[in-house]
């Protein structure tokens, strides 16, 4: 069990939760210095998300050569290679599990004491525990990129910040949520997620992107949108200077921080993508034109569905953000009911942690009113009027 541990901390992402619940005189002098010595491989080998044993050994014994327990780090080292193809065991896997979602359950229960937490907040945290708990012996079913491994170290995610001071009054931060943003044609819903896009790409750990499946706009004119939001120019300017802004965004976001994926317009796209790639966050726009298996079912069912398999990824990979249309009942609504879901009855608003409503009347082309009649995150259903630049591609 010892091995089993020490191979489910050399994750890179799952070190940073998990070694706080390891105590040293709970192992080993020898496990606890190796233990210890994780963060420096890391540091050395920035672009490593897991343990090479064999280097690890290495890099440890060319700096430490007169530990007294060299020789049992290195033999601890050679077993853990031997060991690598196999599973790690259910056991440790429902101990961190257990680990995490108490300290989760006791900094709900503070919040709740001190004012500053809903009741609901404690409910939640006991819900995702047992949703865990529950896939604890059944992983490779549904999506089939989620991993439990994933699931208990995103379980424990402290949160994005949002770019929009709007969005963060709303939601506070973005943690391992199912969010959608609805808005008519051209209310602004793909210029919003570009903006949040940017915003959170530079929030990610190294190795991580942002992966946005498109099924909306032509991909040049979403590239557009990210460019602008994130270089604060104009698309007039892009166009006329598409090298050089390429150029400075891959300067200042990284050239692998936003992959953007165009035509998605089946889940095995998606799940393909989610196994090649390590992502922070994906935004999945428009979600309703992503096909579904069960393509006898009803309309509204078929949106649930879709619903369910992005909430399952939010839940155990990283943070979706999805925008959907509202029907032809929200224009010129300020503040439009979530009832005007495209395709949607209650199932697919069951299925959401938060919907966010942007609505626009006639008259006001740079305003718009945005607000959140679904919110598990905060449960803050506040009205918010924001102001959309369109030439820089911001919400403001």
């Amino acid at each position: 069990m010892l091995l089993d541990v020490i191979r489910f901390l050399s994750q890179k992402e799952i070190y940073k939760q998990g070694i706080k619940f390891i105590k040293k005189e709970f192992v080993t002098e020898e496990v606890w210095t190796l233990l210890q010595y994780v963060p420096s491989y890391y540091e050395k080998n920035p672009t490593k998300d897991k343990v090479s044993w064999p280097d690890f050994r290495l890099q440890y014994s060319i700096e430490n050569p007169g530990n007294k327990n060299l020789v049992l780090i290195q033999s601890i080292c050679d077993t853990l290679n031997d060991s690598e193809s196999l599973p790690i065991s259910e056991e440790v896997m429902q101990m961190f599990i257990d680990k995490m979602f108490a300290e989760k359950m006791i900094e709900a229960a503070e919040k709740v004491a001190e004012g500053k937490s809903k009741w609901s907040e404690i409910e939640n945290v006991r819900q995702k525990y047992l949703d865990t708990s529950n896939r604890a012996g059944r992983v490779g079913e549904g999506v089939k990129s989620v991993s439990l491994v994933r699931s208990i170290l995103t379980g424990a995610t402290a949160g994005y910040n949002f770019k929009l001071p709007a969005l963060t009054s709303i939601f506070g931060t973005l943690g391992n949520d199912f969010i959608f943003v609805a808005a008519r044609p051209d209310g602004g819903k793909t210029t919003l997620l570009a903006q949040e896009a940017v915003n959170i790409s530079l929030q990610l750990d190294p190795g991580k992107s942002v992966l946005w499946f498109n099924n909306e706009e032509h991909s040049r004119r979403v590239l557009s949108r990210l460019l602008s939001t994130g270089l604060g120019v104009t698309s007039t300017w892009i166009e006329e200077n598409k090298v050089e802004a390429l150029r400075r965004f891959h300067r200042k976001y990284g050239e692998d921080r936003i992959i953007l994926i165009d035509d998605c317009h089946s889940w095995s796209v998606i799940e393909e993508a989610l196994e090649k790639y390590n992502p922070g966050l994906v935004v999945i726009d428009q979600l309703y034109k992503v096909d579904s298996e069960a393509s006898d079912a009803l309309e509204a069912e078929l949106f649930r569905k879709k619903c369910e398999k992005a909430r399952e990824i939010a839940k155990h990979v990283c943070p979706v953000l999805a925008s959907n249309q509202l029907d032809g009942g929200a224009e010129g609504v300020r503040y439009p009911p979530m009832s005007h879901l495209y395709g949607s009855k209650t199932g697919a608003q069951g299925e959401a942690d938060g919907i966010l409503m942007i609505g626009r009347v006639a008259g006001e082309p740079d305003k718009r009113y945005v607000y959140a009649p679904k919110n598990k995150l905060t449960g803050n259903n506040d009205y918010f009027e924001v102001t959309l630049d369109k030439e820089h591609a911001r919400f403001l």
